[in-house]
């Protein structure tokens, strides 16, 4: 039961604070020295025995817990006031009404820049407009503005070998019927004094081939399936179809897969009642083409699963589709499908007429004696180009390491007026709109990202291969990727949003606030749910790719120029002549970055996060039953998912039920 204490006694210079120490720790001449040190120390541990604790000792233990007690306290209130007043400071100025700072002209001045000409991926003219989105991120004082390079092989069209379709007499002399046109015609004079890519699909096959052609409708299953039924075979012959119905991609591979050997594209009227066409309307007229590619590759096919850095390995494969594709314009489809022989063995499905003609006296194929053919030319080039992705950041105040991203991709397969400026011109105000906060004292509580994407029209290259190289960071910091694309491809009826459902609430808050929407009754169905967004645009790679939340903003609209030589900055002015309905989404764009970046707390909900996937699964429970009994397999596993989908259910309304009760005054 002996009592040990162990003093400290620290020496100073002064005789005067000795004695004062001396007399604090209660020195004794009994006292014996633990330990000693060098001659620069200041001080010597002593042990003392004493059966009674004695009092001094007793005093010093009391005053030490105390004194410990009081600074614990009073670093904390310092930490905190340092916190919050240098390292993660309240906003000097709040974002009230980001309504009152977008501004249609500013728009339209965006947007006439990103619009002067043709800027396909890998072009210098692409590359030009990724400069001048770093030059204006970093003019409005972004912390930081990056180029980020991604190195990728792409079939260009060769300019000094143009693809063509020719239309050839069936005799022997093969006398040239008709020439289809290279690119369409150009109708303004900003067109004429800037010639549009010519009219390709990206991915197809290269070569020339001669053959009859048949007329397929939209090449779905059904349609060759009709033709089958009625003694029309594709094999070994050219198919003439239509674009609109599904995507080119699909059309092609249905093709291919039923025997034929290239595949000639054609765009329909959309409003064969309309008088007055562009540049006067939205409608677009019968001269007009479509391009585009006919395969997702889902990032650069080299380096499928990493990077395409420059320095990164680069397993070269096939560029191609297994079939030639090549579309033509309107106007040179009509003549096409009026050099069929007239059908009289089986009637012409009313919705196989082309709205191009007036009426269904034609044919479906050219397989007759002398009867007309094709001839299709495709020539690529294999280019290696630099996919550029511009990254602009401003670091958020108290959780930089949080992301919102907003994205839309900067390359067109024309000008682009439409597809993607629309949206590029709108993420460019967002940022001005930020940048003015930020002049008032405005930082985000998270870190917001404005990223303008490369290639994306090739199959996402430039976002992929970005998600890619920053998959690891993404899945634990990026809280959600906003996307805009088509942001208004016509006369706006209003504006929706597909994306996550975990941000349903939010996403929906804000659709509702949209000056454009003002009118659209409360039980409209674009109130009420939210889609899962698919894989058309950049925010495929953030959900499927890193496990990221998304949602994906448009004016649902038409697009009747869409992917031609007349989606133009000119066609804008008519569909929008102020910009308003642009500026609209686009401070729906901005409250949407804000409305995740800012709260303490995120605005999300995991109920309906479980919600969706309990619908998903009794979409999927009957169909996987009857594969697992097809296959011969145990069905007891469908139980033990549905097990789990309800313990997830249980366990989301019991978070949420806490979390909803949860405040945060202030910045922890």
């Amino acid at each position: 039961n002996e009592y040990k204490s162990y003093l400290r006694v620290h020496y100073m210079s002064s005789q005067k604070y000795k004695k004062i120490y001396d007399l604090q720790a209660g020195v004794r001449s009994s006292d014996r020295v633990l330990s000693s040190f060098d001659d620069d120390d200041d001080g010597i541990t002593l042990l003392r025995d004493d059966p009674k604790d004695p009092a001094g000792c007793t005093k010093i233990r009391f005053c030490g817990i105390t004194l410990s007690v009081i600074l614990i306290f009073a670093s904390g209130y310092i930490a905190r006031v340092l916190m919050e007043n240098f390292l993660f400071p309240e906003p000097q100025h709040q974002i009230t009404n980001i309504a009152e700072i977008i501004a249609g002209s500013k728009i339209r001045e965006y947007h006439v820049e990103l619009t002067r000409r043709t800027h396909l991926a890998g072009s210098a003219a692409n590359y030009h407009l990724a400069e001048y989105l770093r030059e204006t991120f970093t003019a409005l004082q972004f912390d930081d503005v990056t180029i980020r390079n991604y190195t990728i092989r792409l079939p260009l069209p060769d300019p000094d070998n143009p693809n063509s379709v020719r239309l050839l007499d069936g005799g022997e002399e093969g006398r040239v019927l008709h020439v289809c046109a290279e690119r369409e015609e150009p109708l303004t004079e900003f067109e004429k004094n800037n010639p549009t890519t010519p009219l390709f699909n990206g991915w197809s096959k290269p070569g020339t081939v001669k053959r009859p052609y048949v007329y397929v409708n939209a090449g779905s299953n059904s349609d060759f399936k009709f033709l089958i039924d009625n003694g029309v075979s594709v094999k070994g012959k050219i198919v003439l179809l239509r674009y609109g119905s599904m995507f080119r991609g699909n059309q092609a591979e249905n093709a291919r897969r039923h025997g034929a050997i290239a595949v000639v594209f054609f765009k329909d009227l959309d409003n064969p009642e309309a008088e007055v066409r562009y540049p006067e309307s939205e409608w677009a007229p019968d001269g007009a083409g479509a391009r585009g590619s006919v395969k997702v590759p889902n990032g650069d096919q080299d380096t499928l699963g990493w990077p395409a850095r420059p320095s990164s390995y680069k397993n070269k494969t096939s560029l191609y589709v297994d079939i030639i594709t090549q579309p033509i314009t309107g106007k040179d489809a009509r003549v096409l499908l009026q050099k069929l022989p007239s059908n009289s063995t089986f009637p012409m499905p009313a919705s196989w007429v082309p709205k191009l003609l007036d009426d269904s006296e034609f044919g479906v194929s050219s397989s007759i004696p002398d009867g007309p053919l094709l001839e299709v030319t495709v020539n690529s080039k294999e280019t290696v180009i630099n996919a550029s992705n511009v990254i602009g950041t401003i670091y958020g105040s108290t959780e930089p390491d949080r992301w919102i991203i907003l994205g839309n991709h900067r390359d067109a397969w024309t000008y682009g007026g439409i597809d993607p400026s629309s949206g590029t011109a709108a993420m460019m105000e967002v940022g001005r709109a930020l940048s003015h906060f930020m002049d008032l004292g405005w930082r985000p509580r998270r870190t917001i990202k404005l990223c303008s994407w490369d290639a994306e029209e090739w199959g996402l290259m430039g976002s992929l291969e970005w998600v890619e190289d920053y998959r690891l960071e993404l899945r634990d910091k990026a809280v959600l990727y906003v996307n805009t694309d088509v942001a208004e491809g016509g006369a706006c009826t209003a504006v929706a949003a597909s994306g996550s459902p975990l941000f349903k609430k939010p996403i929906l808050d804000v659709i509702k606030r949209d000056a454009v929407n003002k009118d659209l009754p409360e039980d409209s169905d674009i109130f009420k749910s939210v889609e899962i967004s698919g894989s058309g645009s950049d925010y495929f790679g953030f959900y499927s790719y890193a496990g990221s939340s998304v949602v994906d903003l448009e004016c649902i609209s038409s697009f009747n120029v869409y992917h031609t030589a007349y989606d133009t900055q000119l066609f804008f002015d008519v569909i929008d002549p102020g910009y308003s309905h642009l500026a609209s989404l686009t401070t729906t764009l901005a409250r949407m970055v804000t409305s995740v970046s800012e709260p303490a707390l995120l605005p999300l909900d995991v109920t309906d996060f479980s919600s969706a996937i309990s619908s998903w699964w009794n979409d999927l429970k009957p169909k996987l039953i009857q594969v697992c009994k097809k296959k011969g397999m145990d069905v007891g596993m469908v139980g033990l998912v549905e097990k789990e989908i309800t313990r997830l259910s249980t366990a989301a309304q019991e978070f949420q039920s806490y979390f909803k009760h949860q405040k945060l005054s202030k910045p922890c």
